[in-house]
């Protein structure tokens, strides 16, 4: 832990091709087995077992707008792949012991994206999670390593028209602010995604993000 250190994500970004240290630990594993046992195992059973480590142990990371869906299809996904499924803002509410919205006007969103940037922190560090971002996680860019280093990043997209504003302060103005919000966000969630999935119909979207979950932890 992490699965992903600095120096990988930092290869990542620059296109150089990189592996961690799991598959050189299930290869170590299979090798003894084989001496262990004196059987030669077939190798296919190699990639079987390092991709079932990686769907167990790997985090599931959905970012997007503000009403995208990401709490509610976060809940059902962590159901459906037996993970814990972790709010970001419901855990920035537990910290900061009031509603965001409040916070915000209190204290500004600087002082909001702080506290957000310290949970990403915590449960990026951990493994086998559903996390369900805020719309902002993207704006800082120290939140991209947090996440990415124990998770496959989904960003999820949903037509500005279908969403809601009501206590959201970065979205209240309707649909003309929702542009404005979209136009600077999109190239950040393009770079922070790992893939990205379209909301329409729910039961489709859940499938969709775990085929390219499952396609991720392939490699």
């Amino acid at each position: 832990n992490p699965h992903r250190t600095a120096l990988l994500l930092d290869a990542k970004a620059r296109g150089i091709p990189y592996t961690d240290g799991l598959t050189m630990l299930v290869g170590q594993a299979f090798r003894a087995a084989e001496l262990f046992t004196g059987t030669a195992l077939p190798l296919v059973k190699l990639d079987e077992i390092r991709t079932q480590i990686r769907k167990d142990t790997e985090n599931l990371v959905l970012i997007g707008m503000p009403g995208s869906g990401k709490s509610t299809l976060g809940d059902a996904l962590a159901d459906r792949l037996q993970k814990r499924f972790i709010d970001l803002d419901v855990a920035i509410e537990e910290e900061i012991g009031m509603p965001i919205p409040d916070y915000f006007a209190r204290f500004g969103e600087d002082a909001f994206r702080d506290v957000e940037a310290e949970q990403a922190k915590r449960y990026g560090k951990e493994s086998g999670l559903v996390i369900a971002t805020g719309g902002g996680i993207i704006k800082r860019e120290e939140n991209y390593n947090a996440l990415a280093q124990n998770g496959t990043i989904c960003y999820l997209q949903r037509e500005l028209e279908h969403l809601p504003t009501k206590g959201r302060p970065l979205s209240a103005g309707g649909l003309e602010t929702l542009k404005r919000l979209y136009a600077e966000r999109e190239p950040l969630y393009r770079k922070f995604c790992d893939y990205s999935v379209e909301n329409r119909d729910f039961n489709t979207t859940i499938e969709k993000i775990m085929e390219g979950f499952y396609e991720h932890c392939r490699h």
